[in-house]
Protein backbone atom coordinates (compact mmCIF):
# COMPACT_ATOMS: atom_id res chain seq x y z
CA UNK A 1 0.00 0.00 0.00
CA UNK A 2 1.26 3.52 -0.83
CA UNK A 3 0.69 6.86 0.24
CA UNK A 4 -2.58 4.98 1.97
CA UNK A 5 -5.50 7.50 2.53
CA UNK A 6 -8.71 6.28 4.48
CA UNK A 7 -11.87 8.55 4.05
CA UNK A 8 -10.08 10.99 2.48
CA UNK A 9 -7.18 11.67 5.62
CA UNK A 10 -3.79 10.40 5.09
CA UNK A 11 -2.51 7.85 7.37
CA UNK A 12 0.74 8.66 9.11
CA UNK A 13 2.71 6.04 7.28
CA UNK A 14 0.96 5.26 5.00
CA UNK A 15 3.21 2.92 2.67
CA UNK A 16 3.35 -0.62 3.94
CA UNK A 17 3.29 -3.46 2.58
CA UNK A 18 0.01 -5.81 2.80
CA UNK A 19 -1.02 -9.50 1.58
CA UNK A 20 -4.10 -10.61 0.91
CA UNK A 21 -6.05 -13.51 -0.60
CA UNK A 22 -8.94 -12.41 -2.49
CA UNK A 23 -11.53 -13.91 -4.98
CA UNK A 24 -13.86 -11.69 -7.53
CA UNK A 25 -16.97 -11.46 -6.62
CA UNK A 26 -20.18 -8.71 -7.96
CA UNK A 27 -21.22 -7.25 -5.12
CA UNK A 28 -25.22 -6.68 -5.28
CA UNK A 29 -26.67 -3.90 -6.92
CA UNK A 30 -23.11 -2.76 -7.97
CA UNK A 31 -20.12 -3.13 -9.75
CA UNK A 32 -17.62 -6.57 -9.65
CA UNK A 33 -15.54 -5.91 -6.59
CA UNK A 34 -12.87 -8.01 -4.34
CA UNK A 35 -14.11 -10.22 -1.08
CA UNK A 36 -11.22 -10.75 0.81
CA UNK A 37 -10.81 -13.88 2.69
CA UNK A 38 -7.17 -12.46 4.50
CA UNK A 39 -5.09 -9.67 4.84
CA UNK A 40 -1.88 -9.27 6.45
CA UNK A 41 -0.24 -5.68 7.26
CA UNK A 42 2.05 -4.35 9.51
CA UNK A 43 0.19 -1.02 9.75
CA UNK A 44 -2.10 -1.30 13.09
CA UNK A 45 -3.94 1.33 12.17
CA UNK A 46 -5.53 -0.97 9.33
CA UNK A 47 -7.18 -3.11 11.53
CA UNK A 48 -9.90 -0.92 11.83
CA UNK A 49 -11.59 -2.59 9.05
CA UNK A 50 -12.29 -5.58 11.20
CA UNK A 51 -15.45 -3.15 11.99
CA UNK A 52 -16.64 -3.85 8.01
CA UNK A 53 -15.74 -7.82 8.10
CA UNK A 54 -12.74 -6.96 6.19
CA UNK A 55 -10.08 -9.84 7.58
CA UNK A 56 -6.71 -7.72 8.27
CA UNK A 57 -4.27 -9.31 10.75
CA UNK A 58 -1.47 -7.89 11.62
CA UNK A 59 1.80 -9.75 10.36
CA UNK A 60 5.31 -9.68 10.03
CA UNK A 61 6.66 -9.25 6.16
CA UNK A 62 9.43 -8.42 4.04
CA UNK A 63 10.02 -7.72 0.10
CA UNK A 64 12.93 -7.47 -1.07
CA UNK A 65 13.73 -6.63 -4.90
CA UNK A 66 16.95 -7.96 -6.04
CA UNK A 67 18.14 -7.09 -9.73
CA UNK A 68 14.88 -8.87 -11.81
CA UNK A 69 13.79 -10.53 -9.28
CA UNK A 70 11.39 -10.03 -6.42
CA UNK A 71 11.15 -11.46 -2.70
CA UNK A 72 7.75 -11.54 -0.53
CA UNK A 73 8.09 -13.74 2.67
CA UNK A 74 5.28 -13.27 5.58
CA UNK A 75 3.53 -14.56 8.40
CA UNK A 76 0.42 -13.41 10.29
CA UNK A 77 1.41 -13.27 13.82
CA UNK A 78 3.94 -15.45 15.91
CA UNK A 79 2.21 -19.08 14.36
CA UNK A 80 -0.35 -18.23 11.63
CA UNK A 81 0.08 -19.19 8.02
CA UNK A 82 2.99 -17.79 5.76
CA UNK A 83 4.27 -17.72 3.09
CA UNK A 84 7.83 -17.32 1.18
CA UNK A 85 7.96 -16.28 -2.50
CA UNK A 86 10.25 -15.28 -5.08
CA UNK A 87 9.31 -14.27 -8.74
CA UNK A 88 11.49 -12.75 -11.60
CA UNK A 89 10.48 -10.48 -14.51
CA UNK A 90 10.55 -13.00 -17.51
CA UNK A 91 9.54 -10.04 -20.03
CA UNK A 92 10.50 -6.60 -19.61
CA UNK A 93 7.79 -5.08 -21.67
CA UNK A 94 3.92 -4.77 -20.10
CA UNK A 95 1.48 -7.44 -19.87
CA UNK A 96 -1.12 -6.30 -21.94
CA UNK A 97 -3.44 -9.83 -22.38
CA UNK A 98 -7.11 -9.22 -21.30
CA UNK A 99 -6.96 -11.49 -19.14
CA UNK A 100 -3.30 -9.50 -17.39
CA UNK A 101 -5.25 -6.46 -16.16
CA UNK A 102 -8.83 -8.40 -15.00
CA UNK A 103 -7.46 -9.28 -11.79
CA UNK A 104 -6.23 -5.64 -10.78
CA UNK A 105 -8.97 -3.79 -12.46
CA UNK A 106 -11.57 -4.03 -8.70
CA UNK A 107 -12.28 -0.67 -7.30
CA UNK A 108 -14.53 -2.10 -4.81
CA UNK A 109 -14.11 -4.33 -1.30
CA UNK A 110 -17.44 -6.40 -0.65
CA UNK A 111 -18.07 -7.60 3.25
CA UNK A 112 -20.57 -8.75 5.15
CA UNK A 113 -20.35 -7.11 9.06
CA UNK A 114 -23.56 -7.12 11.56
CA UNK A 115 -25.82 -8.97 9.32
CA UNK A 116 -25.15 -6.48 6.20
CA UNK A 117 -23.60 -6.49 3.27
CA UNK A 118 -21.23 -3.35 2.57
CA UNK A 119 -19.13 -2.01 -0.54
CA UNK A 120 -15.91 -0.39 0.62
CA UNK A 121 -14.53 2.19 -2.96
CA UNK A 122 -11.07 1.62 -3.23
CA UNK A 123 -9.10 4.25 -5.41
CA UNK A 124 -6.10 4.15 -7.59
CA UNK A 125 -4.29 4.50 -10.85
CA UNK A 126 -4.34 1.27 -13.03
CA UNK A 127 -1.65 -0.81 -11.93
CA UNK A 128 1.31 -0.99 -14.42
CA UNK A 129 1.92 -5.10 -15.05
CA UNK A 130 4.54 -6.72 -16.07
CA UNK A 131 4.65 -10.52 -16.91
CA UNK A 132 6.81 -12.80 -14.58
CA UNK A 133 7.12 -16.25 -13.66
CA UNK A 134 7.47 -18.06 -9.93
CA UNK A 135 11.22 -18.91 -8.65
CA UNK A 136 10.13 -20.58 -5.74
CA UNK A 137 6.69 -20.98 -3.59
CA UNK A 138 5.97 -21.87 -0.30
CA UNK A 139 2.98 -21.25 1.40
CA UNK A 140 -0.16 -22.32 4.09
CA UNK A 141 -2.50 -19.41 3.44
CA UNK A 142 -4.72 -21.34 1.31
CA UNK A 143 -4.65 -24.33 3.64
CA UNK A 144 -5.28 -21.83 6.29
CA UNK A 145 -8.60 -20.34 4.63
CA UNK A 146 -9.98 -24.20 4.05
CA UNK A 147 -8.73 -24.20 0.45
CA UNK A 148 -7.17 -26.98 -1.56
CA UNK A 149 -4.20 -26.47 -3.26
CA UNK A 150 -4.32 -25.40 -7.01
CA UNK A 151 -3.51 -27.79 -9.62
CA UNK A 152 -2.82 -25.10 -11.96
CA UNK A 153 0.15 -22.90 -12.17
CA UNK A 154 0.19 -19.24 -10.71
CA UNK A 155 -0.91 -16.34 -12.73
CA UNK A 156 2.37 -14.04 -12.24
CA UNK A 157 1.89 -10.05 -12.44
CA UNK A 158 5.12 -8.00 -11.10
CA UNK A 159 4.01 -4.25 -10.28
CA UNK A 160 6.08 -1.58 -9.28
CA UNK A 161 2.77 -0.92 -7.04
CA UNK A 162 0.03 1.88 -7.02
CA UNK A 163 -0.54 5.37 -5.03
CA UNK A 164 -1.71 6.76 -3.87
CA UNK A 165 -4.76 4.36 -2.48
CA UNK A 166 -7.25 6.00 -1.40
CA UNK A 167 -10.33 4.14 0.69
CA UNK A 168 -13.59 5.58 0.44
CA UNK A 169 -17.05 5.94 3.07
CA UNK A 170 -18.54 2.23 3.00
CA UNK A 171 -21.88 1.93 2.09
CA UNK A 172 -24.74 -0.26 3.28
CA UNK A 173 -25.47 -2.51 0.07
CA UNK A 174 -29.36 -3.25 0.23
Amino acid sequence: MSRTRVLGVPMPWGTFPETNLRTYVRCRGGPSGLWFLSLDVTHPAMLTARLLGIPYSLGHLVTEVHGGTRRYAGRRGRRGPRYELEVRTDDPSRATRPLDAWPTDRFHACSVSAGALWRTPVVHEPWPLFAGAVVRLEQSLLSAAGLPESADPPLVHISPGVGPVRLGFPRHVA
